[in-house]
């Protein structure tokens, strides 16, 4: 056996005892949190500079909605 199908065998096994773990010990998903106002805001944001800008990486357009964002943090 190569070291490769041996490293995908014991994943396979953690994660077959991980899931067996969930079942008996009854462990619960994590809930996910609510969106804090900048995601959201990001969020609806997010298209328009991507379509005004469509070669521009996803850190670009994040840094345009950050100096909005805080721009309109001041101006309240």
């Amino acid at each position: 056996m190569c070291k490769t199908c041996k490293k995908h065998k014991m994943k396979m096994q953690k994660m077959k005892t991980k899931t067996a773990m969930k079942k008996t010990t009854g462990m619960k998903k994590k809930t996910k949190r609510k969106p804090n106002k900048y995601a959201l805001y990001l969020k609806k944001r997010y298209p328009d500079l991507k379509k005004k800008n469509p070669n521009a990486k996803v850190t670009d357009i994040s840094k345009i909605v950050a100096k909005e964002w805080n721009a309109m943090k001041k101006k309240v």
